[in-house]
Protein backbone atom coordinates (compact mmCIF):
# COMPACT_ATOMS: atom_id res chain seq x y z
CA UNK A 1 0.00 0.00 0.00
CA UNK A 2 0.86 3.50 -0.38
CA UNK A 3 1.75 6.04 1.35
CA UNK A 4 -0.81 9.40 1.61
CA UNK A 5 1.77 11.12 -0.50
CA UNK A 6 3.72 9.82 -3.31
CA UNK A 7 6.84 11.97 -2.10
CA UNK A 8 6.81 9.52 1.24
CA UNK A 9 5.86 6.04 -0.52
CA UNK A 10 10.06 5.08 0.09
CA UNK A 11 10.37 6.09 3.10
CA UNK A 12 6.70 3.90 3.82
CA UNK A 13 7.81 0.94 2.31
CA UNK A 14 11.28 1.41 4.08
CA UNK A 15 9.54 1.29 7.24
CA UNK A 16 6.90 -1.50 6.53
CA UNK A 17 10.34 -3.78 5.64
CA UNK A 18 11.83 -2.85 8.42
CA UNK A 19 8.48 -3.42 10.46
CA UNK A 20 7.56 -6.93 9.14
CA UNK A 21 11.17 -8.04 9.73
CA UNK A 22 10.38 -6.97 13.51
CA UNK A 23 7.43 -8.69 13.99
CA UNK A 24 8.27 -11.86 12.51
CA UNK A 25 11.50 -12.31 13.70
CA UNK A 26 11.40 -10.30 17.09
CA UNK A 27 8.24 -9.98 18.55
CA UNK A 28 6.09 -13.21 17.57
CA UNK A 29 9.61 -14.67 19.53
CA UNK A 30 9.37 -12.06 22.72
CA UNK A 31 11.17 -9.31 22.02
CA UNK A 32 8.51 -6.65 22.18
CA UNK A 33 10.98 -3.98 21.97
CA UNK A 34 10.05 -1.65 19.42
CA UNK A 35 13.11 0.50 18.88
CA UNK A 36 14.16 -1.59 15.93
CA UNK A 37 12.36 0.48 13.62
CA UNK A 38 11.61 3.85 15.03
CA UNK A 39 14.58 6.02 13.02
CA UNK A 40 12.28 5.12 10.20
CA UNK A 41 9.01 5.63 11.63
CA UNK A 42 9.97 9.12 12.71
CA UNK A 43 11.51 9.85 9.15
CA UNK A 44 8.28 8.34 7.80
CA UNK A 45 5.96 10.21 10.09
CA UNK A 46 7.80 13.74 9.30
CA UNK A 47 7.34 12.90 5.94
CA UNK A 48 3.47 12.77 5.99
CA UNK A 49 2.85 15.51 8.56
CA UNK A 50 4.30 18.04 5.85
CA UNK A 51 2.28 16.43 3.21
CA UNK A 52 -0.80 16.75 5.35
CA UNK A 53 0.36 20.62 6.38
CA UNK A 54 0.49 21.26 2.79
CA UNK A 55 -2.96 19.98 1.98
CA UNK A 56 -4.53 22.01 5.00
CA UNK A 57 -2.47 25.19 3.86
CA UNK A 58 -3.85 24.61 0.18
CA UNK A 59 -7.44 23.69 1.72
CA UNK A 60 -7.67 27.26 3.62
CA UNK A 61 -6.46 29.36 0.24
Amino acid sequence: MNSIGETCNELKQQYDSCFNTWFSEKFLKGDTSDSTCSHLFKMYQQCVKVIKTSILFCLHL
